[in-house]
């Protein structure tokens, strides 16, 4: 739960192509016996440069630790999480999409190196994540 910043993602996701300064907060709400529901958060600028912060809240359904469906349906998981939740990598198990998620703005450059070394360790293209 709590604040997350975007550090990097995979730039050909058309959804969030025109996206910069990405922050996601998560808020638990319910709890059922199949899934957890979650609110999100979303906040981000425009690559426009028009200054405007947008908001988009969404919910997202968990339907075990680590797989859940988003606004846009895309059923992803958490692939990476640090033993004290400082950092986390999200990505759509057909490995086409990832998203880096850190605690603070600025992640250090070789947790990052290390992060992107496991990713493309388990098959996704690297290639095209994209630091923020």
């Amino acid at each position: 739960m709590g604040k997350w910043y975007e550090v990097a993602r995979m730039e050909d996701f058309k959804w969030e192509k025109d996206f910069m300064g990405v922050t996601v907060t998560y808020y638990k709400i319910a709890f059922r016996k199949k899934f957890v529901k979650l609110k999100e958060h979303l906040g981000y600028y425009k690559k426009s440069n028009d200054k405007k912060h947008h908001k988009l809240r969404s919910w997202i359904k968990f339907y075990d630790a680590a797989s859940f469906k988003d606004p846009v349906n895309l059923t992803q998981g958490i692939i990476m999480l640090d033993e004290n939740y400082y950092y986390s990598v999200v990505g759509t198990f057909d490995k086409k999409y990832a998203w880096v998620m850190c605690r603070d703005q600025n992640m250090p450059p070789e947790m990052y190196n290390k992060i992107v070394a496991k990713l493309k360790a388990i098959g996704y293209d690297t290639s095209k994540l994209k630091k923020q």
